[in-house]
């Protein structure tokens, strides 16, 4: 049995989007990989620092943290 090739049917590319819509209608409904022959590599740098701190807290210790935008505190569910 011989495999053919099957040239792959895609709709053009956009030079350009109109619109963030128009933008993500197209990819909603079009696979990357079948673009990825016409995608150029690029080079990016992100700066993803933020002044918010998280740290993880025990469940039994956030009750006793203050509440946000209060004064109060929370000591063993009652509020001090």
């Amino acid at each position: 049995m011989r495999r053919e090739n099957k040239i792959l049917k895609r709709d053009q590319l956009p030079e350009n989007f109109t619109s963030l819509e128009e933008f993500w209608t197209f990819w909603d409904t079009h696979s990357t990989s079948d673009y990825e022959v016409m995608m150029e590599d690029v080079d990016i740098q992100i700066d993803v620092h933020s002044s918010k701190v998280y740290y993880s807290v025990a469940k039994e210790l956030a009750a006793e943290l203050t509440c946000p935008g209060t004064k109060t505190r929370r000591v063993n569910g009652n509020i001090d």
